[in-house]
């Protein structure tokens, strides 16, 4: 989980960045262009422009925007127009940015710890697309030695390892990267970097196998299993195993509360519904700051899921009064189910906007559309979506609003069959051809009332709406 703070708009050229980071991008460009024609000299002002054009599809736009902020030294910038270069195929040059970001810069860069340490682990991630693996653990070693707290880890598990995915599509690296493995067994660095690059080209064997070779790190290391956890939770929904991961994570570092935070949901998920939000309760209790606001959003997404909407919108209103990107999301999708229609709906649209990649936003604004009656508005938005039974299950119910039974039908007769298993009428309904529409609707919107604040279709949350109920009944 992120944090994305909105903060009063200042004066240019500092508002472009503002409105970037309330994801209004038009008045974004318009501010940071207008910036860099000033001549600007921050950095963040033509990574900001150039990140607008890149989702833009302006690539070219893109490019010359952060060539301009060549000169400036700034790491991170280098190593974004590094990685916009190799998606481009333009290989020579990309080679040239990542080598300007690994070079060392000595006492340059942040001056505290933390922001140093956070610093240097850009440089990691570049020295690591050059092959320069010895070099790259190495510089990690030194920058646990120098600092260790939540966010370093967090940049590790998080940045690094999210890059490190990335850099899989790089030409030689994983074969790379596990010939210095097999030469280096004892180093917990490459492991840690595999698991996350074969969870992303879903290689699950691999994943396995890396995944379980982080386990057997020294214990000084074990903050790395709070990756192992993720992915044995989220891609196998392995609940013991993730559970045993997350907790060497925490002896390793305490105060690594995602990690504990990790654990509330799997207790959630195996029905320890009490045992979950006092464990919850407690991680907010003892954090401070921002890491407080987190914590409190997260349990109200939990809420929302359980569909304690009223108790959610206690948490979510804080996160979205401090800017948290997730907390629009979630707080629209509690003020839809509670009949908060529009005001659901222009949080949905805010969210959005502060991230287009946000999948579950995405669904649930389609659906606070179709509720609100806009159909082929709502059916748009979920034509490009990959199919689950969220998805499936509004454009069915949009399809019957337009007098469309049969295409309604197929949606339904595509969706999983152990969901259709366990919504057993509406399967019946779907399935027999003199059942009217009114039938179709009202065991489609049952379903989905059964689902309560879920629209995610991640597999290891199916146990908080797959529960218990009388045989065929949503």
């Amino acid at each position: 989980m992120l944090l994305n703070v909105t903060s009063p708009v200042p004066s240019r050229p500092d508002s472009g960045q503002a409105f970037y980071h309330q994801g209004d991008y038009p008045r974004a460009e318009s501010a940071l262009s207008e910036a860099v024609s000033a001549g600007s000299r921050d950095p963040a002002v033509y990574l900001a422009l150039g990140q607008i054009l890149f989702k833009a599809g302006r690539l070219d736009e893109a490019e010359s925007v952060m060539k301009k902020a060549e000169g400036f030294g700034d790491v991170g910038l280098y190593l974004r127009l590094a990685e916009l270069l190799r998606l481009r195929n333009k290989e020579s040059q990309s080679v040239k940015y990542y080598s300007l970001a690994a070079a060392d810069r000595g006492e340059a860069g942040p001056q505290d710890p933390e922001g140093k340490a956070l610093f240097e682990q850009e440089r990691m991630c570049a020295l690591m697309a050059l092959h320069q693996f010895n070099d790259a653990f190495k510089l990690a070693e030194i920058i646990l030695k120098t600092h260790r707290s939540q966010r370093v880890f967090e940049g590790f598990v998080g940045v690094l390892a999210s890059r490190g995915g990335g850099l899989a599509s790089l030409p030689g690296t994983i074969k790379n990267l596990e010939a210095f493995s097999k030469i280096n067994p004892d180093n917990p660095w490459p492991p840690f970097i595999l698991t996350d690059a074969y969870d992303k080209l879903a290689c699950s064997d691999q994943a396995i196998f890396f995944a379980r070779a982080l386990a057997k790190v020294p214990k000084r290391y074990g903050w790395m299993r709070w990756k192992s956890g993720l992915f044995f939770l989220n891609e196998q929904r392995d609940y013991p195993t993730a559970a045993r991961e997350f907790t060497a994570a925490l002896k390793c570092f305490p105060d690594m509360w995602q990690a504990e935070a990790n654990i509330a949901e799997i207790e959630l998920c195996m029905g320890s519904t009490a045992k979950a939000f006092r464990r919850f309760d407690r991680i907010v209790a003892r954090l401070e700051g921002a890491d407080k606001m987190l914590a409190a959003v997260w349990r109200g997404e939990l809420r929302l899921w359980l569909g304690e909407y009223e108790e959610a919108l206690k948490d979510l209103d804080l996160g979205v009064s401090a800017g948290v990107a997730f907390s629009f999301c979630w707080r629209g999708a509690a003020r839809l189910q509670l009949g908060r229609i529009k005001e659901g709906l222009d949080d949905l649209e805010a969210a959005c906007r502060l991230d287009p990649n946000d999948r579950e936003a995405r669904i649930w604004r389609a659906e606070a559309k179709r509720r609100l009656g806009l159909y082929r508005e709502s059916l748009s938005d979920l034509s490009s979506e990959r199919d689950d039974f969220f998805v499936s299950f509004n454009r069915a119910l949009s399809y019957c609003a337009l007098n469309n039974a049969d295409s309604a039908r197929a949606e339904i007769q595509g969706v999983a069959p152990a969901v259709l298993e366990y919504f057993s009428e509406l399967r019946t309904a779907a399935m027999t051809k003199e059942a009217p529409p009114n039938e179709l609707v009202r065991q489609l919107e049952r379903s989905l009332a059964w689902t309560r604040g879920l629209r995610r279709d991640q597999g290891y949350l199916s146990p908080i709406w797959m529960r218990k109920r009388p045989l065929g009944r949503a």
